[in-house]
């Protein structure tokens, strides 16, 4: 029988994506592009993911039992399918590789203080073999118990920056040309939404399911937006200089010098969401190999993601810079194939009568 996951989990794994390191790094790179417009870059991508989303949600409705390889095979051929599932083995190993690489700055900077590289690998490699080897269902239920510790600790970092809070947010500050760049060199760290079209066949899909997963992608967006507002507002022309926008917004409040390190709260929510997303990450690609080579047992797929994943980190992508350095050059191309043009191509499946679905 084939494993499956509730709307809810749906929902919630496609929130806990949202997050990805858009609020740790994203704010200060994109400054050094459109300053204060950076709130109007990610109003404008989300837009684009929610459009994504769509799609999916009429892909879904059209084919309900069937994955996404299989409509791939069917419409496109098989070798199309398998080049295009090859092209998202890449893609999402630079996802994994980025969000590992960023999140483990900022767990250096704010608790190893020291270059604890293994200490890191280790634990990140085990936690995703364990959530994989315990299947997709165990994957929904782990993001699900993640899901509101995750969601308290942002909305708490949220109502400690209002401490902070000075002048607000002045908009329409840069050139299009520059706006537009700074979007497009950091395409690869939108376009969320499509994990979902790889999971289309693993979904528990009812009539209330669209309204549920817009909902919390939806709530996502809006806490999202409310950490880069904060960050933009309180830093302004300082916040290239600031990596970690979850929890520089909260450090210079008053309330840390009385408390203690309230930051606590910031880094806490961002290991719960590291856990996650490398899991919901790690898992995926498992699922690629999977649908690639059908014949190789899950075990190995995940085996083979840690085996691939070591031997990239070692050799190529060992240094923050090199992966950044790649998200922003080759890996843009790639991301917007895999965000926006495979889900536009996919449109096209929906072309015909609805009796295609069941035959």
């Amino acid at each position: 029988m084939k494993e499956t996951i509730t709307t809810r989990q749906t929902a919630i794994m496609a929130s806990i994506l949202l997050f990805a390191n858009k609020i740790l790094t994203l704010p200060s790179l994109l400054y050094e592009y459109a300053k204060g417009d950076v709130l109007l870059i990610f109003l404008m991508m989300f837009a684009i993911d929610i459009g994504v989303l769509f799609i999916f949600f009429a892909l879904k409705k059209k084919y309900k039992d069937k994955s996404f390889f299989t409509l791939l095979s069917e419409k496109l051929t098989r070798p199309i399918a398998i080049i295009i599932y090859l092209s998202l083995l890449v893609y999402f190993f630079l996802e994994i590789l980025v969000n590992y690489n960023v999140t483990g700055i900022y767990f250096k900077t704010q608790i190893y203080h020291n270059d604890e590289k293994i200490i890191f690998i280790v634990l990140t490699l085990a936690i995703f073999a364990v959530t994989a080897a315990g299947g997709f269902r165990g994957l929904g239920r782990t993001v699900e118990f993640f899901y509101y510790p995750i969601i308290l600790g942002a909305s708490i970092c949220i109502l400690i920056s209002f401490f902070n809070f000075r002048e607000p947010l002045v908009l329409f500050d840069s050139t299009a040309k520059s706006f537009f760049i700074g979007a497009f060199k950091h395409a690869l760290t939108f376009g969320d939404s499509f994990i979902l079209f790889l999971l289309m066949d693993k979904i528990q899909y009812d009539e209330k399911a669209k309204k549920k997963i817009l909902c919390y992608v939806l709530i996502t967006m809006g806490i999202v937006l409310l950490i880069v507002f904060m960050f933009l507002s309180i830093f302004q022309n300082t916040a290239f200089l600031h990596s970690s926008a979850i929890s520089d917004i909260i450090l210079l409040s008053p309330e840390i010098f009385s408390i203690g390190r309230l930051d606590i709260i910031a880094v806490t929510t961002v290991m719960f969401l590291t856990l996650c997303q490398i899991s919901i990450y790690g898992y995926i690609l498992s699922d690629l190999i999977k649908n690639i080579f059908p014949r190789i047992s899950r075990n190995v797929c995940i085996f083979i993601v840690i085996v691939v994943f070591l031997l990239l980190y070692a050799l190529v992508f060992n240094t923050a810079d090199v992966v950044i350095d790649s998200a922003r050059s080759w890996g843009i191309y790639l991301a917007i194939f895999t965000q926006y043009i495979v889900p536009v191509i996919s449109s096209f499946f929906l072309i015909g009568k609805k009796k295609e679905a069941q035959t």
